[in-house]
């Protein structure tokens, strides 16, 4: 392999992943318009007075 398609191959991979990691699901225009909250509160989980989920044990 020549130096040549060495390089040439560098920039296709290049190109392969600049192309993936810019490539998303949602909506460009909306993207930045979620909003990082979260779906409930803590309270909404609460299943007795003395009960709680243990993932949210501390």
């Amino acid at each position: 392999m020549t130096l040549a398609e060495k390089l040439a191959l560098v920039v296709l991979v290049t190109c392969a992943c600049a192309v993936v990691s810019t490539a998303s699901p949602l909506d460009p225009d909306r993207y930045f318009l979620v909003e990082a909250e979260p779906r409930a509160q803590l309270e909404d989980y609460r299943l007795n007075d003395d009960v709680w989920p243990t993932h949210y044990d501390i």
